[in-house]
């Protein structure tokens, strides 16, 4: 999706003009949300009622775009909507989209949206710090991209990416504390191994967008524990790179099912 149109896009949401964003949509635009499965639909129409009841409910809503990223096809951009309701209550809530693009209109590809309101309830046998098994027989390598680095350590693969973060790098689980510096982070992920022994882990996908100095990977994964319990997970993690070395890592999760 072209620049021009995410910032139409801003625009259109921060001037509150319904008409000018229902036209940045496809007639046949699709939209898909992992958190909530129930509310996906098709068409221009509910992209009209779904912005005119928030526009309405929340009279000061402002749209920020933090970052966004293009690679072939595939868009990702992380977004913070803000304001506060029609009762006065503050709203506020971050999230990733992944939106698709013909003809310069938002399109019938997939749009799947991760979002969270500043606040991320504990996921029973997952850890917060993500789910996975560190493999002791990996291989170290200095030569690997931007790109292999991000999906090493979405993967759980921390042996791989852990050379390549930066000493002061700031992991946040959207909803928790952040993790600063390598150590804190390394703790993290050893924690992660500990806590997990006896986990198998499925990727049923795994998608990238590359920028120039981040990249954005989402994924859905299944986990099954010793017992037979098993977890859907969505996830999108947000890397910034400076140098080959990772400075900071945003990380969305939802779990579907159990």
């Amino acid at each position: 999706m072209p620049d021009e149109v995410i910032g139409r896009l801003v625009v259109a949401v921060n001037d509150h003009d319904l008409e000018a964003l229902v036209a940045l949509f496809d007639p046949d635009y699709d939209s898909r949300q992992p958190a909530h499965p129930a509310r996906a639909f098709v068409g221009r129409s509910q992209v009209r009622a779904n912005w005119e009841a928030m526009f309405a409910g929340i009279p000061d809503l402002r749209a920020e775009l933090l970052r966004s990223a293009q690679h072939g096809d595939t868009t990702w951009c992380e977004w913070v909507w803000s304001g506060t309701r029609a009762d006065e209550q503050p709203f506020e809530v971050r999230g990733v989209t992944s939106p698709g693009d013909r003809r310069s209109a938002l399109d019938a590809c997939p749009c799947r949206g991760h979002a969270d309101r500043i606040r991320q309830p504990q996921r029973r046998g997952i850890p917060r710090e993500r789910a996975g098994l560190m493999n002791p027989t990996a291989e170290l390598t200095t030569d690997l991209t931007t790109e292999k680095i991000a999906c090493a350590f979405s993967s759980h693969r921390f042996e791989v990416a852990l050379p390549h973060l930066a000493d002061d790098v700031v992991w946040t689980l959207v909803g928790s504390d952040p993790l600063i510096g390598l150590k804190a982070v390394r703790k993290a992920t050893e924690r992660t191994a500990k806590d997990l022994a006896g986990v198998t882990t499925e990727f049923q996908r795994q998608r990238t967008v590359v920028g120039e100095d981040s990249v954005a990977v989402d994924s859905l994964a299944r986990y099954t524990d010793a017992t037979g319990d098993v977890s859907i997970v969505a996830s999108c993690d947000v890397y910034d790179f400076d140098n080959g070395r990772i400075t900071e890592i945003v990380s969305y999760t939802v779990e579907l099912s159990r």
